[in-house]
Formats: C-alpha cells, structure tokens, sequence
C-alpha cells in the first residue's frame, strides 16, 4: 500500500523568503537565498502611520472566507482583500509624475531604471559634520569618495530605528540641494534613503526632488535594513505596480547580493567571533579575526577587512598563492 505523501508548508520568517523544497544546489537552496536577497523594505500594516498628516491604510476583507465558503463547493475558500491609502505609504518610490505634472509616472517608469542596478551604500549614520555644521544635512562632499555613476545611491542614516514612533517625523537626516546637483551631474540612476524625507521639510521649494524627479531620477525613501549591506557588490531593485496617473507608490525593496559579498555576508554570520580553518597536516587550528575597519571609503578594502588573516581569499587578491607565508596580511 502506498504511503500518503505530505507537502511541506514554507516557514514564514519576516523580511526573509519562505523556504522550498530544494535539490541539495547551493545556489538556490533555501540557506544561499536567504542570504543573497536583503529586504529593505517596512511591513505596511493598518492603522500604520508613514507620513504625519497623511492617513493611515484600512485594510479589511472585501470577501471573508466564512462568506466565500457559500460560493464554493465544500472545502474551498477564499480571501479577497480590500485596501484603501494614499500612495506615500511604507517604503515607496517616487516618479518624475510626484513633483511634476508632465513627468512620467508609474506606469511610464521603463524597469531597467528600477530593477537589478549596481548599488553602492554611502554611511552617514553617527557621523559628525565639520564645521559645526547641521549635522542632519547631508551635502555633497560625502558623496565624493564614492563612484555613483550608473548606480542606486542608497543613503544610510539610521534613521530607520526611529520607524513607527513620534521621534520618526522630527529631526530627520536629509540631502541639502547641492547634493542633490552632485548627484544628478555624477550619473546617479536612482537614489534612496532610510530617513523621513529626503529633503528638509522645513525647505517648502522641496529641492532635492525638484532636481532628482527634475531630471528623471526615481527617489525610495523609508527604507530600511541598509546596514545588512556591503558598500558595494550588489543589485538593488524596487519596482512599484504599473498604475497610471499615479507619481508614487510603494514598493518591495530589496537587494541582491553578488557572488563575492555573499561569501562575504556567509563568513560574517557564521564567524561572529573566531574562525577555523584546515593546516596543511590536516590539524584544525583556532585564531582571533581581525576586528573590521569601519568608516572606509573603498570598498575593496572594506571587503578585505571582513576575512580573517590567511584567509584564501585575502591571497588570491593579492595575487598569492593559498597556503604560503606571503599569503598571510600583515597590515597593522
């Protein structure tokens, strides 16, 4: 007789894809996905309040499963939702259509501007201005280290610690409108920011979308999660739903990570605080990692700084041979 076979429901974990069934890959086991897709988006949820003076979404059932249990032959149900916000709601993205009337929209928005572009994370979070200068104001020259070129420039602040209480909507980090022309004039193909507003809401010109939308570059606020990144070494991607006559509308951030910082991220997570590794008599033998170089503004460095000393890797980019005394770092 033969057995009756069983599906295995997914495990739901929040911000992590559910796991499936897999054929023992790695690349596309459960394990390797999770670590190489980041979400970077918040969780709508009724009642939720995204921008102060803007309305909270209802979410409720437009078909319960108790009345589409009539509709159906027995055993089979159905849930339809029904969902009523405004467009700014979460983590969204702004088109062109949001600050001007003949700019395109969320259905204009061509996907190669959206999806799968190189990214690169510039760190503001618990960094001083000079000067004595407003430390909320982010300018210009703390885009200078970095190559925006043809990128997603994802700004962190931290501001995201702050999502769903009152200290949320005051004080917040932003851009000041000579960054956003060093942007705009460096390549920058979309930008983002884990902070209330991406320009001062004490500012009504709304400079830094004026110049961004002006010149056709989406804009993601309320983000979240961005200190799980590398500064470099993945896609981002937040596509909206294809509406028309719309110039905003949330999204489902997240970024891919690629093959190098995956390893990367793998090594972090498993290694918090030693690492093993195999001698050459096949003994196993047990030493301190480095403690990692925060604040650095290369991010080749800043991925080396991330494996232990030894480490294969760390050879081979310095063009070594795994196993050799020369193979070893022996910066201070």
């Amino acid at each position: 007789m033969n057995q009756p076979t069983t599906e295995r429901i997914p495990e739901r974990r929040e911000g992590v894809a559910p796991s499936t069934p897999s054929s023992g890959d790695e690349t596309t086991s459960p394990d390797a996905a999770t670590r190489r897709l980041i979400d970077l988006s918040h969780t709508i949820e009724a009642g939720m309040i995204t921008y102060k003076g803007l309305p909270a979404p209802m979410i409720c059932d437009y078909l319960s499963r108790e009345a589409s249990r009539g509709l159906y032959a027995e055993g089979t149900e159905f849930h339809i939702g029904r969902i009523e916000m405004v467009a700014n709601t979460g983590t969204y993205i702004d088109a062109p259509f949001h600050r001007f009337a003949d700019g395109a929209d969320m259905s204009e928005l061509e996907l190669a501007s959206l999806a799968d572009l190189p990214g690169v994370v510039v760190r503001v979070a618990g960094w001083e201005r000079p000067g004595g200068r407003d430390a909320r104001a982010i300018g210009p020259d703390v885009f200078e280290p970095y190559d925006v070129r043809g990128r997603a420039v994802l700004i962190h602040t931290g501001w995201a610690a702050h999502w769903r209480t009152d200290r949320y909507f005051e004080g917040h980090p932003y851009l000041t409108e000579d960054a956003a022309v060093f942007l705009r004039d460096h390549g920058a193909v979309l930008v983002g920011i884990d902070s209330y507003n991406i320009d001062d809401t004490a500012d009504p010109r709304r400079p830094v979308h004026t110049i961004l939308l002006g010149a056709g570059i989406p804009i993601v606020e309320h983000m979240r999660g961005l200190e799980q990144l590398p500064d470099t070494g993945f896609r981002f991607s937040a596509v909206p739903v294809k509406v028309k006559g719309l110039g905003s509308f949330p999204v489902r951030a997240y970024a891919r990570l690629e093959a190098d910082q995956q390893f990367l991220q793998t090594e972090r997570q498993a290694d918090r605080g030693r690492w093993w590794s195999k001698s050459t008599n096949n003994s196993r033998r047990q030493s301190a990692t480095r403690p990692v170089v925060a604040n650095t503004t290369r991010a080749a460095e800043r991925s080396d700084a991330l494996l232990p000393y030894g480490h294969p890797l760390r050879a081979l980019r310095r063009g070594c041979r795994p196993g050799t005394h020369e193979a070893r770092d022996r910066r201070p």
